[in-house]
């Protein structure tokens, strides 16, 4: 995927690793898509000017569904839905034979066991590059966090303002800040 190649360079093992060096922001808007952001410019002068660049003037592409579960998933692995398990935002679970809903985890069968692929951040980790994600407290230990997005140094904090900080405080040291 281009998320996993967008890696390739800090998580290359090779003895090229100067990219290693340079910090990467990730920042994730759930729901903000190409076409929902091109209807609200004016409200995002940042992302707007970033509009004007012609890389950026075409949608990008997601994940088959593309419901948040599947797309985090896919996000937080650099694989497909079909690999990871995770393939909507309910489906069957495979233990009982009753639909799941993934969002929360209700009636699922555990984070590790039904996504069972290694995340980037556990293998950026493995490779001791710094990865710190920085979010709301109720998602450090959620259920879709274990099962997509494990292997960062999660920083949680329910003030907004202070959640920016603490990634651009952690931006400022080579590696992943999410």
């Amino acid at each position: 995927s281009d998320f996993l190649t967008a890696f390739s360079a800090i998580s290359s093992t090779s003895n090229q690793r100067e990219t290693a060096t340079e910090p990467l922001d990730i920042v994730l808007v759930d729901g903000l898509g190409y076409w929902n952001l091109n209807m609200r410019l004016g409200h995002a002068p940042y992302l707007r000017s970033l509009m004007n660049d012609s890389v950026n003037q075409r949608p990008i592409a997601t994940c088959m569904p593309s419901t948040t579960v599947a797309a985090m998933a896919s996000f937080g692995t650099g694989t497909c839905p079909g690999l990871t398990g995770m393939t909507g935002y309910t489906q069957l679970n495979p233990d009982n034979g009753e639909i799941c809903q993934l969002i929360s985890f209700k009636n699922a069968p555990a984070p590790l066991k039904l996504q069972q692929q290694p995340t980037i951040f556990e293998r950026l980790a493995e490779q001791d590059v710094r990865v710190t994600s920085s979010g709301l407290p109720k998602f450090a230990f959620s259920a879709l966090t274990q099962a997509a997005l494990r292997g960062s140094d999660y920083i949680s904090n329910d003030d907004p303002r202070r959640r920016i900080m603490t990634a651009a405080k952690a931006a400022n040291t080579p590696g992943l800040t999410y």
